[in-house]
């Protein structure tokens, strides 16, 4: 036993190193490790990051356009002054792991209206200004979640965007009213729908159900089988270019189809839409399609686009015609715009640019050159000057005679 003593003592001490090596043998810290380097760091990192997945967030703000504009016939011997007030709010709330609220309105209110010209009498008439009463309209309103970063849902008042053109957008047979290039603040209202956005591997895939025919103007609910519709679109990218394909149907709707491609070539950024009624529920095929490009040198860009619009008026005269049903930029067959601008014109405070906007079947156009200044600790503004020209009572000599100027000051205010 004494022999043996001392070998079990040695026994028990080689046991005890073995077990107890990695303590004091850790040469690089293990990750689980509590206490190595940099662990806590990133265990606080974690507890932050995990915070603000699930911290409710509130943004808010508001556009604000000023614009006035005096316009001058070409015999000098009348006048037409405006200055209007627009704008839109919005409020979002935002919690990352559960969705989000948005809200938005637009307001518009007349500041001053004056003329001594009886046809800029009746066209400012029609806007029904009030020096008393501002309009206010819902913009949007919507909740928007996704489901395990799968599928991304919005259900409510929404602007939907699936074109890719600049000035004309014939695929874009959801939204309401068609946006407006020229504004410089959209304040459409958006349509009542459910939206679904599929991401797969390679592209996109949209669903949008229009809810907006299931009151009717009486405020009568409609049967959705029968009023609602429903618009599909699929995206993918190839050799550069994005390509879109869309459609929609509902029983009683318009059943429409279209495409649309934006990407760059030989230095130009191009895009394009087509738009058009299928033959189907006794509806007769039409179309319209757009084509414009882009192409930026150092400080200038060049930016043109052409629409092709069969439904359209050839050289009509608009003598008659009630001007709150009249549609610019899309009651002839054919237009041209094309804009020339330049940043740092001058000095770094100014921007400039010409543009000009053509009907060529009525051959009526107008023309604008503006200038943008930034000054500091000043509202930024911009100054224009628009002449109006072509032959009487077409497009852009209805509501002003030909060889009309229009002097115009504009300022955008974000808060």
């Amino acid at each position: 036993m004494n022999q043996q003593q001392p070998k079990r003592v040695l026994l028990a001490v080689l046991t005890l190193f073995v077990a107890l090596s990695p303590l004091f043998a850790q040469d690089e810290a293990s990750e689980d490790d509590i206490f190595a380097e940099g662990a806590f760091d990133q265990t606080l990192t974690a507890s932050q990051t995990s915070a603000e997945t699930t911290k409710l967030t509130w943004l808010g703000g508001v556009s604000v356009l000023s614009d006035t504009s005096l316009l001058i016939p070409s015999d000098r011997q009348a006048y037409g002054a405006q200055s209007l007030v627009s704008g839109k709010g919005f409020l979002k709330a935002d919690k990352p792991d559960t969705g989000q609220f948005f809200v938005s309105y637009s307001f518009g209110h007349t500041w001053l209206t004056s003329t001594n010209d009886s046809v800029f009498k009746t066209a400012f008439q029609l806007a029904q200004p009030s020096l008393d009463t501002p309009k206010f309209q819902l913009s949007e309103v919507y909740l928007s979640f996704d489901v395990s970063k799968i599928l991304f849902v919005r259900l409510g008042n929404q602007l939907v965007n699936w074109g890719s053109a600049f000035f004309w957008s014939p695929a874009d047979f959801i939204n309401q009213r068609p946006a407006d290039s020229q504004a410089a603040i959209d304040i459409r209202t958006g349509k009542p729908g459910l939206r679904l956005h599929l991401p797969v591997g390679v592209g996109n895939v949209f669903l949008f159900g229009d809810l907006s025919q299931t009151l009717n103007a009486a405020g009568a609910p409609q049967d959705l089988i029968e009023k609602g519709s429903v618009a599909a679109r699929i995206d993918t990218t190839l050799w550069g270019f994005n390509i879109g394909v869309q459609g929609s149907y509902g029983k009683s709707s318009k059943p429409q189809a279209g495409a649309t491609f934006s990407g760059r070539l030989l230095g130009f950024d191009l895009w394009g839409e087509y738009g058009a009624t299928v033959p189907l529920n006794d509806y007769t095929y039409s179309w319209a399609a757009s084509l414009g490009g882009e192409k930026s040198l150092d400080d200038f860009t060049l930016r043109f686009e052409a629409f092709e619009n069969p439904d359209g008026k050839s050289d009509t005269e608009l003598t008659g015609l009630v001007l709150a049903n009249f549609v610019p930029f899309r009651w002839g067959q054919q237009y041209v715009f094309a804009s020339l601008s330049k940043t740092k014109l001058l000095t770094d405070a100014i921007d400039g640019s010409v543009s000009t906007i053509a009907n060529l079947s009525d051959l009526s156009y107008t023309a604008t050159a503006s200038l943008s200044v930034r000054l500091p600790k000043t509202l930024p503004f911009s100054l224009s000057v628009g002449y109006n020209g072509g032959p009487t009572n077409r497009e852009f000599t209805l509501r002003v005679p030909p060889g009309s100027f229009t002097l115009g000051l504009k300022s955008v205010l974000e808060l």
